[in-house]
């Protein structure tokens, strides 16, 4: 039986970058059957309205202009391919957050979706303002939209996970990320390199494809197929799996430096508790000047003073003990 992977943990730059593929290896049925489920087909309707309106572009088009046809079919794309993003996010968290607070096993593919579904509107009103600040950011210098990306990319598993709102998130996910920016950008530029390359891989039987196909015979229906079943992949792995990696490595990180940080505060309370417990309290004053006088009326003197035979037995023929 596969372990449970312990997210709240401190973790090297190394265990970093292999949580994802582990985490995937070890819930590839479940989860995978989940994005399967209910983000892919967002983005299979998506790929169908790009090929569509990849197709019906010919020369004439730039010259006549944009049917709207083209239009309608580019408008559906964006909009299919906005909502395969979103949901690749909401699942991919959900799967996170249940298996951190339920456990491996305890819980189905519908809980994910319940879970996902509960906090939708938010989610997507979250991804809109992130996404907003990381364009408008891009568009100043590049570089602000940049560091935006990387301090904001804790935002979606802050938000489900700790269970907080829109800004809130976006505030812990500043605060956690603040110390460690580089670190993380880091990680970052390394995993996307890792990913870019099944990517590059997976897209380019789709461009050589579409090279035979305006080079040669336009009409070779069999090109055509082959040109849809590789852009399906490429899809697959640019939006489906890279999405849902990249998100597996955003809460790794999150949860490695929440718990180094925490790790910290707990390791100074534990001190200060060992501090107070090492102190000795001192007895309560208590007054026994009644006992002083020797006064064989009181009770406790009664119960306590040897008997008469028994205290002459420790005298010496001084008188003395």
């Amino acid at each position: 039986m596969k372990k449970h992977i312990n997210f709240l943990e401190k973790r090297s730059f190394g265990e970093s970058l292999g949580l994802p593929f582990y985490f995937l290896k070890q819930e590839f049925a479940p989860f995978m059957g989940a994005l399967l489920k209910y983000a892919a087909p967002f983005l299979v309707l998506s790929m169908i309205g790009f090929s569509y309106f990849s197709l019906s572009i010919s020369r004439a088009t730039f010259e006549v202009g944009v049917m709207p046809n083209q239009l309608f079919s580019l408008g559906l794309v964006g909009l299919f391919l906005a909502l395969g993003y979103l949901f690749t996010f909401l699942i991919t968290n959900s799967y996170i957050t249940l298996y951190m607070k339920k456990g491996k096993g305890n819980f189905t593919q519908s809980d994910v979706l319940k879970l996902g579904l509960s906090r939708l509107f938010p989610f997507a009103m979250l991804l809109i303002i992130v996404q907003s600040l990381v364009m408008l950011g891009t568009w100043l210098f590049v570089l602000p939209g940049i560091y935006i990306l990387v301090t904001l990319s804790f935002v979606p598993i802050v938000f489900f996970y700790e269970e907080l709102g829109i800004f809130a998130s976006i505030k812990i996910s500043f605060e956690r990320i603040k110390t460690r920016w580089f670190n993380v950008f880091g990680i970052f530029l390394v995993f996307g390199f890792i990913i870019g390359l099944f990517n590059l891989f997976a897209a380019l039987p789709a461009y050589i494809l579409w090279f035979m196909l305006i080079v040669g015979d336009a009409g070779t229906s069999n090109i055509i197929i082959l040109i849809l079943m590789f852009t399906l992949l490429e899809y697959f792995l640019v939006y489906l799996l890279g999405l849902a990696l990249t998100q597996i490595l955003s809460a790794s990180l999150y949860f490695s430096i929440r718990a180094e940080q925490e790790g910290d505060n707990l390791f100074e309370k534990i001190k200060e508790i060992n501090a107070e417990d090492n102190k000795i309290e001192e007895p309560e004053n208590k007054d026994y000047s009644e006992y002083d006088n020797h006064d064989t009326n009181h009770d406790d003197y009664n119960r306590f003073a040897p008997k008469d035979e028994e205290h002459n037995r420790f005298k010496d023929f001084d008188g003395k003990y």
